[in-house]
This record gives structure tokens, sequence and C-alpha cells, in this order.
């Protein structure tokens, strides 16, 4: 091999050599970055962490010392006995818990899995923290306030949903798919249960159905005008709305009652067949909406009563039609 053919070869490794250099250099550079940019982060949340620690302490002491809650009470304008004062303190302490975990969220330090998990003790579906955070949610950063915000309506949007999916399963008239439903509200199901069977025996048509209503971060509400058998038997030529009340905890409902708008004579009608037709409804409804087995043959039995109460011309005062 000639000496200019060994000189470019050399020449060739020399360049890689050098290429190789750069592309050394340059990760150690990004790397020497990235471990000045970790230690400035971890810098940046130990000093929070510090800081936080000092509110966490004057907080505590709040809780753990009498004299000291109320002194803490008049320096930051507080209103109540003792023990709304130390459940105030607790409450900062769980909200300020949440604020330390954002903010390591925020620096990239944890998780949003891990964020949520550490936010977990904070009760948002519960009035008493709703409230809290209501009244004292300036405390905080605004970008803490609109994650926390948005995780309540998102438990909120999450309930109506339930809610509406409740609505369903009961006016398919399927007590199988509604049982599930009701797994967590199990003091609901035999009341429930019964009403589903009711309704179907009694012919509930929907008329009208009203989208679910937000009473609060554990409560909704959702109402359906009906049309049925029971109604139609008084001859009084009206529809009546029942609503459904819902409980939730944990994204779970955990209590369904209902009302209803019937007029007077409904109820006129119902004590008229207790008094006048006892052994029409004596075997049908046992156990009245109380977990019976028998639903749809009691609600046929009733209206059968609720056409003689009409035919006997008792109905034939004000029927008190609901507004």
């Amino acid at each position: 091999m000639s000496r200019e053919k060994w000189k470019d070869i050399l020449e060739g490794i020399g360049f890689v050599a050098i290429i190789g250099s750069l592309i050394f250099v340059g990760i150690e550079s990004r790397n020497s970055s990235r471990q000045a940019a970790l230690t400035t982060q971890a810098l940046e949340i130990s000093a929070y962490q510090d800081l936080m620690s000092n509110v966490e302490e004057l907080n505590l002491l709040g809780l753990q010392n009498e004299h000291a809650a109320f002194v803490l009470a008049r320096i930051f304008g507080d209103q109540g006995d003792l023990e709304t004062l130390s459940e105030k303190r607790a409450l900062f302490l769980l909200f300020r818990h949440g604020d330390m975990a954002y903010f390591m969220y925020e620096r990239g330090a944890i998780s949003e899995d891990r964020l949520r998990s550490a936010l977990r003790p904070l009760q948002l579906h519960t009035p008493l923290f709703n409230e809290f955070w209501d009244q004292n949610k300036f405390a905080f950063t605004e970008d803490y306030q609109n994650y926390i915000d948005n995780m309540i309506a998102g438990i909120v949007e999450n309930n109506v949903h339930s809610a509406e999916a409740f609505v369903d399963t009961f006016y398919s008239f399927d007590s199988d798919s509604l049982q599930p439903v009701l797994s967590t509200a199990r003091d609901s199901i035999p009341r429930i249960l019964f009403y589903q069977g009711w309704a179907e025996g009694g012919n509930y048509e929907v008329i009208e159905r009203m989208p679910c209503n937000v009473e609060s971060e554990e409560a909704v509400s959702c109402s359906i005008t009906v049309k049925d058998d029971l109604i139609g038997a008084l001859g009084i030529g009206i529809n009546v709305t029942d609503t459904f009340h819902l409980t939730f905890a944990y994204g779970q409902i955990v209590s369904v009652t209902y009302s209803s708008n019937d007029p007077q004579a409904y109820y006129d009608a119902q004590e008229w067949v207790e008094e006048n037709r006892p052994e029409l409804i004596e075997e049908p409804c046992k156990r009245f909406f109380d977990g019976g087995l028998t639903p749809g043959d009691c609600v046929r039995a009733m209206v059968q009563g609720y056409s003689e109460f009409a035919a006997s011309g008792r109905d034939s005062e004000d029927p008190q039609m609901p507004e």
C-alpha cells in the first residue's frame, strides 16, 4: 500500500476521532446541564419544603395548644370554638400537604399519578372540605387552585353521569341491571327495586326528563315527569313529576331516595283503598316499598282500587293539583 493511501487512511481515522471527541463533549455538556438543572430543582424543592415546614409547625401548634389556637385565630381573624379553630388548622395542613405535592409535580419530581395519590387525603367530595376550600383557596398559588378546582369539577361531572345512568337503568325496568348500580347503596335497594317494579306494573311512561341537577359536590337530583295508570284511574288529567335524590361518596352512589308531587287525591285514594278494600292489596302489597316481591301485582291492585275510589265520587272535591 502506498504512502499516500496510508496517509489518507490515517487522516480519516483522525477525522473520525475528532468527530467522536465532539460528540463526547456534547453529551458531557448536556449531562452537565441536566445535572445542573436537577441540582437547581432539588434546591428549589428543598427550600420550599423548609418554608412549608415552618407553616406546618405553626398550624400544628394551633392544633396542640389551646392558647396558641386562640392566638392564631386572633391573628388570622378566625372565629369559633376550639374545635372549629382546630379543624381549620388541620384542614390547612392537609391542603398545604397537597400544595407541596403539586409544587413537586410542577418541578417534574413526581408523576401525576403520584400527585393524585398524595392528594387523596383531601376529601374533595365532602361539604366540609369544599366549604373550607371555597373560603381559603386564595391562600394558595393560582395553578394549585385551578388544579383542585378541576378535580372538584371532575368529581361533580362523574356524579352527574352516574346519576343519569341510574335513571336510564331505572326506566329500563330491568332489575338485574339496576342492582349492580346500587351495589354501594345497599340500604336503598329494597325500596328502589320495589319502586322500579311498581313503575313497570303501573305503566309509567316518561313524558319529560329534565337534566340531573347538582345539589352539592356529593348530591345530585334527577326529575322525570311521567304518565301512569294510577293518576289515570283518578281521571284528574295531570302528569306528576318524580325526583330521585342521589348521594355520592368517593364517586359511588351510597344512597337513593325519591319524592313526588302527587296530588292530594292520590293519597286520599290510597287511604280509601287501605280502609275500604284491604283484601285487594293485602297479599300483593306485602312489604310495601320495602323489598316486596310482587310490586307489579301490587300497583295493578291499587289501580283497581283507585278506579273504585274515583267511581265512588269521593274524589269530587278539589284534588289539589300540584303547581
